[in-house]
């Protein structure tokens, strides 16, 4: 058997406020792409972080939850957003937050998969089987 590379997943613990939700929502509503409309939808990631911010309609209701992102969900939250008219500073927060996230993973996966792909090629990893 034969290692080629390693390949990993990276989560993200990302707090994001009631109006960046609410402001990511409106750019899923009027997207043109079906998937991003689908976040907003029952299943959808913005679905999930609305009802988590909005379930308890006490005055005392969370302002921020914390939300576990993956890479290509950030990069969908990016999307969701790249159609929409930068109004104002405050309406672009959620684009200006994710960028440093995203860029941040993948310059530590980079470190991460070449230290792999060192250890990679040294011969104790690489074993191969007679019988393929």
């Amino acid at each position: 058997m034969k290692i080629d590379e390693f390949i990993v997943d990276i989560f993200v613990e990302v707090e994001i406020s009631k109006e960046e939700v609410d402001h990511l929502i409106i750019c899923s509503k009027a997207h043109y792409d079906g998937v991003c409309r689908a976040q907003n939808e029952i299943g959808g990631m913005l679905y999930g972080m609305k009802t988590r911010l909005h379930y308890d309609l006490s005055p005392n209701a969370p302002k921020l939850i914390t939300t576990r992102l993956r890479c290509k969900d950030i990069d969908l939250l990016l999307k969701i957003t790249e159609m929409e008219q930068p109004l104002s500073l405050s309406a672009n927060k959620p684009c200006m937050k994710l960028h440093p996230v995203l860029k941040k993973i993948y310059d530590d996966v980079e470190k991460v998969r070449k230290e792999h792909t060192e250890i990679l090629n040294t011969k104790s990893c690489s074993t191969t089987s007679k019988n393929g």
